[in-house]
C-alpha cells in the first residue's frame, strides 16, 4: 500500500512535468523535421526528450520529496513489519515523544540523502550531455 500510495503521489507530478516538456520543444526545430520528413522515432529522441529533461528532472525531484512523505504515511497506516512509519506509530501510541522525533528526524534525513544523491546524479547526466 505505501508504494502505491506513493505511486498515486507522484503520478500527476510526473506527468505534468512530461507534459510542459514536450511543449517546451522549439516549435521550429519541429517545423524543420516535419518538412525533412524526420521519422517521428528521432524527433523524439533528439527534439522533444532532450527539451523535456529539464522539466522532467525538475518533476522528478520533486516527485521524491512526496514520495517519501507518502511511503511513511503509508507505513503508518498500514503497519508493515519493519518501517519507518511503523516505528513513528508504535512510539506515538507509546507516548515516547524523543522517539517519535527520532523516527521522524531519520525520515527526514533519509529524504534529504535521496535528493541529494538524486542531484548529484542529475548534474552528471546532464555533463555527460544525457
Amino acid at each position: 500500500m505505501p508504494i502505491f500510495a506513493a505511486f498515486l503521489m507522484a503520478f500527476p507530478v510526473m506527468e505534468a512535468s512530461a507534459e510542459e516538456g514536450s511543449r517546451a520543444a522549439d516549435p521550429r526545430l519541429l517545423e524543420m523535421a516535419a518538412l525533412f520528413r524526420v521519422p517521428r522515432r528521432e524527433v523524439l529522441l533528439r527534439v522533444r526528450l532532450p527539451s523535456a529533461a529539464g522539466h522532467l528532472l525538475a518533476g522528478a525531484r520533486s516527485s521524491l520529496g512526496i514520495s517519501w512523505k507518502a511511503v511513511v504515511a503509508g507505513e503508518v497506516l498500514s503497519q508493515p513489519l519493519r518501517a519507518l512509519g511503523t516505528g513513528m506509530q508504535d512510539a506515538r501510541v507509546l507516548l515516547e515523544t524523543g522517539s517519535v522525533f527520532a523516527w521522524a528526524s531519520a525520515s527526514i534525513l533519509l529524504c534529504g540523502l535521496t535528493e541529494w544523491l538524486f542531484g548529484i546524479a542529475a548534474r552528471k547526466a546532464s555533463r555527460r550531455g544525457l
